[in-house]
């Protein structure tokens, strides 16, 4: 009796197990998968096996710089997991062809040392963004053999007196829940520089567990989008799945 309530239990898990497979592979044929995706997997208690299938037989799209490795650590990711969704993205990620470097606005280039302006969730995520990247270079540039300061694009800056540039960013929220982050880069003279605007439209109730708010996540875009434009391609170019791993083992340390 027991051995089939136990062939039971185990035929319902399958069941669920390759609905919400199902479910992913009909999505994935519109879309690779995703960070959010592998955290929803766990948090509705897949097995670690089940999710390590689910990524290495799917199309992906996984954002595995520094912080967003730590991230998933926090939210409960296993080690296996995160090793997946590296050697996955070692697998689906061409090596860069050499080429042309991509075009850096000179305007953009002269900032160096950037004071970002205001008080709301928007802007202390990016400075947090900025720390966050500060605590890396050090790491990148060893395993790169390049000189110090080499991978710097902006230093924050702890005042406005202290500072080439001046990025203002302020946040607005829609009707409808959506976040608009805008942020506008000026000189110490106040000649704008740079303006951009990025809308985080309402996030679905199924992803309310990401700890990274509407207001954070347009925050970096912009900040991203503006370093892209300010700094050289070597500078932005993401950590490798093996450079990944070593800034992991030196941030346990």
């Amino acid at each position: 009796m027991k051995k089939k309530a136990c062939s039971l239990v185990s035929l319902t898990i399958t069941v669920f197990v390759c609905s919400v497979a199902e479910g992913h592979a009909q999505k994935a044929a519109k879309k690779p998968l995703t960070n959010a995706d592998v955290v929803s997997m766990v948090k509705a208690g897949l097995a670690e096996s089940t999710i390590v299938l689910a990524i290495q037989r799917a199309p992906t799209d996984f954002d595995t710089s520094p912080e967003a490795l730590a991230s998933l650590k926090n939210q409960g990711l296993t080690q296996k997991v995160l090793d997946a969704m590296l050697t996955a993205g070692a697998e689906t990620t061409s090596p860069p062809e050499p080429g042309p470097q991509a075009a850096v606005n000179p305007r953009l280039a002269k900032i160096h040392r950037l004071f970002i302006k205001g008080n709301n969730e928007a802007a202390i995520s990016q400075r947090k963004l900025l720390l966050e990247r500060a605590k890396n270079i050090g790491t990148l540039e060893s395993l790169r053999g390049l000189k110090p300061g080499a991978l710097q694009c902006f230093a924050l800056a702890a005042n406005e007196k202290a500072t080439d540039g001046v990025l203002e960013t302020s946040q607005e929220t829609a009707p409808d829940g959506g976040v608009t982050v805008s942020s506008t880069l000026a000189d110490p003279e106040g000649n704008v520089l740079w303006s951009d605007s990025e809308l985080d439209a309402k996030r679905p109730d199924y992803l309310n567990f990401i700890p990274q708010s509407q207001a954070g996540l347009a925050a970096r875009t912009l900040m991203v989008r503006l370093m892209k434009q300010a700094c050289s391609a070597e500078v932005m170019r993401d950590p490798s799945p093996e450079e990944s791993r070593e800034l992991m083992q030196k941030a346990k340390q």
